[in-house]
C-alpha cells in the first residue's frame, strides 16, 4: 500500500528475480556498478524466487459475485494518509482494461499484477516465491505495463496514468461515471528501475512480445531487475 499523495517507492530495495530452474545455473553474478542496485546472490532458489514485498501491501476486497469465495487483490492507496488500508475511505488504483466504463474485480487483480510486474515484482499469488508459470506471465505484464510508460523514462506520471484509463476506483463504485475527475491519481508512480542482461540456464531461450513494435522475439538472455528509490 503506498501513500497517495506522494506516492513514491521508499521501501528496502527488493532482490531481482530469477528465471525458475530445474537444473544447476551455478551461482548467481554481481551487482557491478548499479547504484542502489540489489540482486539476489548465490545459486538459484528451485521453484522460485523469494521477493521482498514490503513496499507494495496487496489490499483486499470481498467481490459482489456470490459464487466467489475469495477476497481479490487490488493495489491498495492510502487516500486518507493514516498508514492503513481501510476499503471505505481508501481506494485501489485500477485501468479499465477492455475499455467499457467500468472497473471490474477482475481488472482491479489485473491492474495490480500490471503495476508490481512494472517495478519487477512477478509474484502474482503472493507467495514470495515465482514458479514458472509467473514467471512468463510475468513478463507478459511487465512489457504491457511498460508500454504505458510512453516517455520511457521509468516512471509513470500522471497524464500517462490518466491515458492508461487509470483511476481510483472504490468497492460499490466501479462505473467510472460514479468516480470524480482524476479521482485520487497520483502526481507520479516514482519507482525506478533498471536491469542488465543474464544467461538462462542450460542453454534455455526465453519467448517474449515486444509491445513497441508488437513482434515476440526469442533471447537466451533475461532481465535482472534492479529496483532504486526515487532521486537515487
Amino acid at each position: 500500500m503506498l501513500n497517495a499523495n506522494t506516492f513514491t517507492f521508499q521501501s528496502p530495495i527488493a532482490p531481482a528475480p530469477q528465471p525458475p530452474s530445474t537444473g544447476n545455473a551455478g551461482t548467481a553474478g554481481t551487482t557491478g556498478t548499479a547504484g542502489n542496485a540489489a540482486y539476489l546472490p548465490g545459486p538459484p532458489i528451485w521453484g522460485g524466487w523469494h521477493q521482498t514485498r514490503s513496499g507494495f501491501e496487496d489490499a483486499a476486497f470481498s467481490p459482489r459475485d456470490p459464487y466467489y469465495h475469495g477476497p481479490t487483490l487490488g493495489y491498495g492507496l492510502d487516500l486518507d494518509g493514516n498508514g492503513k488500508f481501510n476499503p471505505k475511505n481508501d481506494g485501489y488504483l485500477a485501468f479499465d482494461l477492455n475499455h467499457d466504463g467500468q472497473y471490474s474485480d477482475q481488472e482491479v487483480a489485473q491492474s495490480r499484477n500490471l503495476l508490481k510486474a512494472f517495478s519487477g515484482d512477478f509474484d502474482v499469488n503472493g507467495d514470495g516465491s515465482v514458479d514458472f508459470g509467473e514467471f512468463f506471465q510475468g513478463f507478459q505484464n511487465y512489457f504491457q505495463a511498460r508500454s504505458m510508460d510512453q516517455d520511457r523514462d521509468g516512471i509513470l506520471s500522471q497524464w500517462e496514468l490518466q491515458k492508461a484509463g487509470a483511476a481510483v476506483v472504490q468497492p460499490g463504485k466501479i462505473n467510472v461515471n460514479d468516480l470524480p475527475p482524476n479521482a485520487g491519481l497520483p502526481a507520479n508512480l516514482n519507482i525506478w528501475q533498471s536491469y542488465r542482461l543474464d544467461s538462462l540456464p542450460n542453454g534455455q531461450s526465453l519467448d517474449y512480445l515486444n509491445p513497441w513494435n508488437n513482434t515476440f522475439q526469442t533471447s537466451p538472455r533475461y532481465p535482472i531487475f534492479y529496483l532504486n528509490q526515487p532521486n537515487a
